[in-house]
């Protein structure tokens, strides 16, 4: 018989620790049992068992609705595939659209804020201001809606998935209003220029989908067991809108997020991330026939020795998540420290940070534009032969990667290693600030930048 998940009876070791943990947060006072305070679920199937069969079997009504009790689950997972892939679209749309407003005036065909004015700006002081104060509006209106409407839609929410996932209960986390938020905020913090990314959240607006989706049968609306498979399956639809992976949904799923992942878990899943990867593929919302804004085309065999740069940058990378973990770590400990909060509100603190971001940033090649084009970018090839696309060279070449008369078609100049080496100096210390501040916050983006 599976065992239960509600550890309050079953795992006094947890007990314990857990006391230990909150005593030690507490100064070592003592008081009533914390434990007693958590709210935990138990996975057991058999109230699953015992609502079977209550569906009459001779009308035509009751044999369809057997047939989709039989096969709600799989239902399920298709329509949370699909809605986290439409969820993940209209982030897309909003963050290029409200980026777009930090350099131009939307209802002007996006002409320049100077030129609109009619102001002469040859040291673009108008375009930085603008770019500055549009990022401090949106990054602060994040922030708002954050603080105001759903405090559980801040920061990426994976960890809030994955207590779900291991049989506790948290309220709203994965409510209507938290994923309303959840894409809004996203839309506006991603826009507005700050140090994050939108890929991570997309786990945590899958498995609101799922979530609210699964109140709407039987089988998952009455059983926490059978609503965290789905979460699950959820967890694999995210990851494959985010990056149209959809074996890396699954084994993120698995891997990462769940506490208990059967075999029938794993079709779900793998189910639900195929379908969200249709559905990016037919909506095409790039119209460059990708699956996501990383998606390119390069086939030419890597050198031996490019290994070496290869092995630097392997160590290079294992420095600076060390450094970034050690410098948002003892940030974070600063920023949950009760005077700090009576000192620096949430709203003011994002604001800051995206005011510091916006003025480190505009001058760079590297550092202006939304991270994700930039990555892109990185990744296409100088050589016309190899890239079969005039266009795909000319997306690199407009952030200085490619100089037709260098070798290969590259741009060998020291001044460009040297801003690529600026841009992510300033990208650790801009993340550092911003991952865990109010707004909605994934981390994977940043770090490939």
């Amino acid at each position: 018989m599976p065992q239960s998940v509600g550890f309050k009876v079953d795992n006094p070791e947890a007990r314990a620790r857990f006391r230990r943990n909150s005593m030690a947060a507490n100064n070592g006072s003592d008081g009533p049992d914390p434990w007693d305070l958590v709210k935990t679920v138990s996975l057991r199937y058999a109230d699953v068992k015992a609502r079977s069969g209550r569906f009459p079997k001779t009308e035509v009504r009751g044999r369809v609705l057997q047939f989709i009790h039989k096969f709600d689950g799989w239902i399920l997972a298709g329509v949370v595939g699909f809605l986290s892939a439409v969820s993940g679209c209209v982030i897309t749309k909003g963050v290029n659209y409200v980026a777009k407003i930090r350099t131009g005036v939307p209802w002007s065909n996006w002409e320049p804020w100077a030129d609109y004015f009619g102001i002469a700006d040859e040291n673009h002081m108008v375009g930085y201001a603008a770019y500055v104060m549009a990022a401090i509006v949106f990054a602060s209106l994040s922030a708002f809606f954050v603080r105001q409407f759903a405090p559980k839609a801040r920061g990426s929410g994976i960890p809030e998935v994955k207590t779900i996932l291991g049989g506790f209960m948290m309220d709203e986390v994965l409510s209507a209003k938290t994923l309303a938020i959840k894409c809004l905020g996203l839309a506006l913090s991603t826009g507005a220029g700050m140090s994050l990314g939108k890929e991570g959240p997309l786990v945590h607006v899958a498995c609101c989908w799922a979530n609210i989706l699964s109140n709407f049968t039987v089988k998952y609306s009455h059983h926490e067991g059978k609503r965290r498979e789905m979460l699950s399956a959820a967890a694999a639809a995210g990851v494959s809108t985010a990056f149209g992976a959809p074996l890396g949904g699954v084994l993120f799923s698995y891997e990462e997020v769940s506490t208990h992942f059967q075999q029938w878990v794993m079709w779900k899943a793998f189910f639900a991330a195929v379908i969200a990867c249709v559905t990016l593929q037919a909506i095409d919302i790039n119209h460059d026939h990708h699956l996501t804004e990383y998606t390119v085309k390069y086939d030419q065999y890597v050198a031996l020795v490019e290994y070496i740069p290869f092995f630097f940058l392997g160590a290079l990378s294992g420095i600076f998540g060390a450094t970034f973990i050690a410098l948002n770590t003892r940030y974070t400990r600063m920023r949950i420290t009760e005077e700090y909060k009576k000192k620096v509100p949430i709203i003011f603190e994002v604001g800051a940070i995206s005011a510091v971001t916006a003025l480190s940033s505009y001058w760079f090649t590297f550092l202006n534009p939304i991270m994700s084009g930039v990555i892109h970018d990185c990744f296409e090839s100088c050589n016309v032969n190899v890239t079969h696309s005039v266009e795909q060279m000319e997306q690199a070449s407009s952030v200085g990667l490619c100089d037709p008369s260098g070798p290969q078609g590259l741009n060998m100049d020291s001044q460009l290693f040297f801003q690529l080496g600026v841009a992510a100096f300033l990208k650790l210390l801009q993340t550092s600030l911003t991952f865990g501040t109010g707004v909605p916050a994934g981390l994977f983006v940043p770090l490939l930048f």
